[in-house]
């Protein structure tokens, strides 16, 4: 079943962990047999202004949560909305989030619905998010049916990501019964004729699913995600990855690298470079260059070699020159020309004229033509002449006049008339893809000089 995965899982990692964190609070859970209740009755308990009376939670850190409780230890959902209310107030966001986790220490089936309400109602933006993630983590890994039965009535976009920290939980306590959950709940959703089903609720619990599998378990979070279909699989390889990269770079490089299938070497791999680029850039580049000749790396070194150029393209491609030919210098390349072409087209271009001919170079012209075709379309198309391929060359022609027509057409429909084959002219005159650029800024001053680009590739030319 094919779905767009548009959220990435680091919140869901971030938030399991935040929470994690918490569980080292103190013990709060011991009935206190002579407490006086800072509130009157339950009616004050969720106004504000009584709230403002209470002790403040970085008070007393240890304590501050005995006034919610009852003579058993509990805390009333009116309580706990009081309580909440308290510790979101704190001006310092580290002794809120210190109060909220010992609040979730004491989160019951009860009380929990009312705290889902007091998130929804006084938080917005990051900081819902960041509650509602360990909210909904606490709630699965105590009762996760009850969690996602009450989270199911839930709108909005906080939604999805809510019930997934929720799966997650369950999954952490009760692994098979979080994975029939999901199983049920995508069975309930079929897939329609041409394949595509599901939601990105669906998305966002599988993810959960696997992220809370894998930090227990990776052998169990692998075997789930061999359940899964064919071109499914590497999207989750890479929620796996997170989490062994808990036991180092080295550790889930060398796990990376014992996966057989190649799609999802290339996804471990991809999200084990991000990690790399968090750190020393040689490090970095010494760990893709150890990979670079190995199956499913192009990507990972092509992550790499983009956040080289987008310092100095010119020592990325000299680095990448040192790369064994093939599939991941070639994806390598493509990168580094796109990043290049943005910031200092004439010296890629000259670059470029000393490449020797081949498929390489035929991949890399491709690469240039698009992100020149953004501010000089003219230009781009004269270099596709440099592609040998046939079928690469018109794909480059049909991109570059895309562009070059939707920013001046009066210029481009002459030169697809004349260049482009009949039958292919009215995909030529469609709108550019998403992801090809559009019609230069036209306040923006002309980069390439009167002359175009070295090597006689003059503007306009034939």
């Amino acid at each position: 079943m094919k779905k767009s995965l548009l959220v990435h899982v680091g919140w869901l990692a971030a938030a399991i962990g935040a929470y994690l964190f918490g569980n080292h609070r103190a013990d709060t859970n011991s009935p206190r047999a002579a407490s006086k209740p800072a509130l009157a009755s339950s009616k004050q308990a969720t106004t504000p202004a009584a709230t403002t009376a209470a002790q403040a939670p970085s008070d007393n850190p240890a304590a501050w949560l005995q006034e919610y409780r009852d003579a058993q230890g509990n805390i009333s959902p009116e309580r706990m909305t009081a309580a909440l209310m308290l510790a979101l107030k704190d001006p310092d966001p580290v002794k809120a989030m210190a109060a909220f986790t010992q609040l979730l220490g004491s989160l019951t089936a009860e009380n929990a619905p009312a705290a889902l309400k007091a998130i929804r109602e006084n938080t917005g933006g990051f900081e819902s998010m960041r509650y509602l993630s360990l909210l909904g983590f606490a709630w699965g890994e105590k009762d996760g049916a009850a969690a996602m039965a009450s989270l199911s009535e839930m709108n909005g976009r906080d939604a999805g990501m809510t019930r997934g920290t929720a799966l997650a939980g369950w999954a952490a306590k009760d692994p098979e019964a979080a994975m029939k959950y999901l199983a049920d709940y995508k069975a309930a959703n079929p897939e329609d004729s041409n394949g595509r089903g599901g939601n990105r609720e669906e998305a966002m619990m599988e993810r959960g699913l696997v992220s809370a599998l894998a930090r227990n378990n990776p052998e169990m979070a692998m075997k789930y995600v061999m359940t899964l279909k064919e071109d499914e699989r590497a999207d989750y390889t890479g929620v796996i990855a997170d989490q062994k990269l808990r036991e180092g770079t080295a550790a889930a490089g060398a796990w990376a690298l014992s996966l057989t299938d190649e799609k999802m070497r290339s996804a471990a791999l991809d999200t084990i470079s991000r990690q790399f680029l968090r750190g020393d850039m040689s490090t970095a580049t010494d760990w893709a260059a150890s990979i670079a000749s190995l199956p499913g790396s192009s990507q990972a070194v092509g992550q790499i070699a983009d956040a080289m150029a987008r310092k100095d393209p010119a020592g990325a491609a000299a680095w990448v020159a040192t790369l064994p030919a093939g599939a991941s210098q070639t994806a390598a390349l493509e990168q580094i020309y796109d990043q290049w072409t943005r910031s200092d087209p004439t010296a890629a271009s000259t670059q470029l004229t000393q490449m020797p001919a081949g498929e390489a170079k035929n991949v890399i012209v491709a690469t240039f033509t698009r992100s020149l075709a953004r501010e000089d379309a003219a230009s781009a198309a004269i270099w596709t002449k440099e592609i040998t391929n046939p079928e690469d060359r018109l794909k480059a022609q049909i991109d570059v006049a895309r562009v070059w027509n939707r920013a001046d057409p009066t210029a481009a429909q002459p030169w697809i008339a004349a260049n482009i084959p009949a039958d292919q002219q009215s995909e030529a005159l469609a709108r550019p893809e998403r992801g090809n650029g559009g019609p230069p800024d036209a306040a923006r001053p002309n980069r390439f000089g009167p002359g175009g680009f070295v090597g006689g590739r003059g503007r306009g030319r034939n």
